[in-house]
């Protein structure tokens, strides 16, 4: 990627199309470079990694290198980047509880 606009993202608390929470991740470029495709393709990985950063950041509630600037999330971003993460990988039981468990995965499309 040479820019950071290459890829954008919108996040909605309830969908208007989905009736629910759906975060969007696009090629910004028009006709786009492949990037949604293969980040779709790597959904898994990216969430994993995603939780893993968040987990092994050493800050307490959130920093610009974990969750952003603390200010935007309100102070609590970290826990609830996490909670969201946990819940995206398949580990909502873990997220509230501190005991692994898997539960129903999230579904993902792609508009035609």
């Amino acid at each position: 990627m040479s820019d950071p606009h290459d890829l954008g993202l919108v996040a909605q608390v309830r969908s208007p199309h989905a009736e629910r929470p759906v975060i969007y991740l696009y090629d910004g470029v028009p006709g786009g470079v492949g990037l949604a495709p293969r980040l779709f393709e790597r959904h898994d990985e990216l969430v994993a990694g995603a939780l893993d950063l968040v987990r092994r950041c050493p800050c307490e509630a959130g920093c610009p290198a974990c969750t952003g600037p603390r200010l935007e999330t309100g102070g609590d971003g970290k826990r609830m980047a996490a909670v969201l993460l946990a819940v995206l990988a398949g580990e909502a039981a873990a997220a509230l509880s501190g005991a692994p468990r898997k539960v129903a995965r999230t579904e993902r499309t792609i508009p035609a």
